[in-house]
């Protein structure tokens, strides 16, 4: 049977183990949320893009 100081150490320790994980995380979490903000930005970017060479191809065709 584990000892009072015993089992306050391994629970300290698997305190300290939780919070680098959820740090961990959401390190992690951050840097996804901004390449998928990068990503939806180039995307608007080359749609923008297209609907302005779309306009202006359809403008040429009517001169």
């Amino acid at each position: 049977m584990r000892s009072r100081a015993d089992k306050r150490t391994a629970d300290f320790k698997a305190a300290k183990a939780l919070t680098k994980f959820q740090d961990l995380i959401s390190t992690v979490t951050g840097a996804v949320i901004e390449e998928v903000v990068a990503w939806q930005n180039r995307t608007e970017d080359r749609s923008q893009t297209r609907a302005i060479l779309r306009s202006n191809d359809d403008a040429r065709r009517r001169l």
